[in-house]
């Protein structure tokens, strides 16, 4: 199983950062994952046990900056479909990370 499932990042992004953050697991065999949206890109590092997700993040919207606002939270959500002893037996979990963008108001 997964040692979490979501992760609140403390630090701050600027528009267009990549990172790579990290989910550990033990005892499951992953199918498949699918991300949220284009801006996670999650890989299975069988060899470390860990699901990989090289986060990039996007613009400010423009709706928020008409509000005033150089920041928002947004929140990606992995979903893995696995097995643990059996592989008819097909589990799923959704992973999530929370992450706080900042950048400048045009």
């Amino acid at each position: 199983m997964f040692s979490y499932n979501t992760l609140k990042l403390g630090t701050t992004f600027i528009p267009g950062e990549s990172r790579t953050i990290e989910f550990p697991y033990e005892g499951i065999h992953i199918i498949n994952m699918s991300a949220s949206c284009g801006c996670s890109t999650p890989i299975n590092d069988e060899v470390d046990k860990k699901v990989k997700v090289n986060y990039t993040a996007q613009e400010i919207p423009i709706h928020i900056k008409n509000e005033g606002r150089n920041f928002y939270s947004t929140t990606k959500k992995i979903v893995v479909k696995y097995w643990i002893t059996d592989p008819k037996n097909i589990q799923e979990v959704t992973l999530d990370f929370t992450a706080t963008v900042m950048g400048k108001i045009n």
